[in-house]
């Protein structure tokens, strides 16, 4: 498998971060709920594309997620 699946803190909720980071950057990623309850603070990121593709994602996330209040 080609994922990685970093935590989130434990109040976030990854079903609305996903949603979110899909709606305001256009970067889809998979909530870890969707793996069951203990990984609800998680998201699940494939890797499985294209270099360009990854740097691209991660251009629009890493300021996306700084501006963040969690």
């Amino acid at each position: 498998a080609f994922y990685i699946m970093p935590s989130l803190p434990a109040q976030v909720d990854g079903f609305d971060l996903a949603i979110r980071m899909l709606q305001e950057i256009g970067v889809c990623t998979i909530p870890g709920g969707a793996f069951g309850d203990s990984c609800n603070n998680a998201l699940r990121i494939s890797f499985a594309t294209s270099m360009e593709q990854i740097e691209s994602a991660f251009e629009r996330m890493i300021p996306w997620l700084e501006k963040q209040s969690f």
